[in-house]
């Protein structure tokens, strides 16, 4: 077993989960995430964030629409 994949199993027993993945970084969960949702068409985001969020969404075929974000939280303002 590699070192990848015991610290996988490591962290599915300390979480008390049954499925878990390790990847390297935020772009590849945000596409898995994507996929595994079957998430298709167009996807409201920020352009208030990195690169890599709209980059996931591009890849993956999908069409990011942006909307502002509230100035008090910086979340996305839903009346925009």
């Amino acid at each position: 077993m590699g070192l990848v994949q015991e610290l996988e199993e490591k962290l599915k027993n300390y979480l008390g989960v049954k499925h878990l993945l390790y990847v390297n970084n935020g772009t590849i969960a945000l596409q898995i995430a994507l996929k595994a949702l079957g998430i298709t068409g167009e996807i409201i985001t920020t352009p208030f964030s990195y690169v890599a969020t709209t980059n996931s969404i591009l890849w993956e075929g999908c069409k990011p629409v942006f909307a502002d974000i509230k100035g008090t939280d910086f979340n996305i303002d839903p009346e925009k």
